[in-house]
């Protein structure tokens, strides 16, 4: 049967889409191959002529990845697109894939930062404290948000989607709570920089600390259940990204 699997990954692994999306599209690819190659062996034909004649009844894999891609919505497309800039190559170092992370988060943030300033500073006559001490925020913000997105990714990486020979169903509870202690001794650690940084103008920013840290302990969580998530469609995924197509 590994010769079905491999045909159907031929035909599903150029696909753009979402990880899960495809899944789904391996599956049903090879449930339909199943069922020929059962009929076939139903009709008195060998095991190597059945899984010849099946997957000769599919067509050619290149035809099947093009019409599975006209299926595709674009927000799908772009989901996919995504997932390559941020998602971890296979092989990737755990430190590479954090630089990526942060450089993704340093470029969204400065755009956010340039906006805003430009949007301040274009309602008043000549730069004042206010809009100074909005730029010093948002480049410590900027700072901060991106040291914390490569570390949290870095603890994501090696804690929960570190390479395994044999992968376990779930994260140990150890592991989950490393991670969640590590997270947080970050985060405060992050919103005591910002907040010192922040503190060079002449507001009262604990208000808004306080805010920044609940929205960041609220982001950790996000980012491990999105880790999780991502360990278990890693092990879904596993046994066809395994395979080899080539040839």
């Amino acid at each position: 049967m590994i010769e079905l699997k491999r045909f159907v990954e031929r035909a599903v692994r150029p696909v753009r889409s979402e990880t899960m999306h495809k899944l789904r599209l391996r599956e049903e690819l090879y449930a339909h191959l199943q069922d020929a190659y059962q009929q076939e062996c139903n009709a008195g034909r060998e095991p190597e002529e059945a899984q010849r004649r099946s997957i000769a009844r599919m067509g050619d894999p290149a035809e099947l990845t093009a019409q599975m891609q006209s299926t595709i919505s674009v927000r799908e497309r772009w989901a996919a697109w995504v997932n390559d800039r941020l998602g971890r190559a296979r092989g990737e170092s755990p430190e590479r894939g954090a630089r990526r992370v942060a450089w993704a988060m340093a470029w969204q943030m400065t755009m956010i930062e340039v906006v805003l300033v430009l949007m301040e500073s274009s309602c008043l006559t000549h730069w004042d404290a206010r809009v100074v001490v909005a730029a010093r925020l948002m480049t410590a913000l900027t700072l901060g948000m991106s040291v914390g997105a490569y570390l949290l990714t870095m603890l994501s990486l090696r804690f929960i989607d570190r390479e395994s020979a044999e992968p376990r169903p779930y994260p140990s509870v150890s592991t989950s709570l490393l991670f969640l202690a590590s997270a947080a001794a970050v985060i405060f650690a992050l919103g005591a920089v910002t907040h010192a940084l922040a503190a060079w103008g002449p507001f009262d920013l604990w208000p808004a600390t306080a805010r920044w840290l609940g929205a960041s302990a609220g982001g950790s969580m996000v980012a491990l259940g999105a880790s999780l998530m991502a360990a278990r469609e890693k092990r879904q995924l596993e046994p066809w990204l395994e395979l080899e197509i080539e040839g």
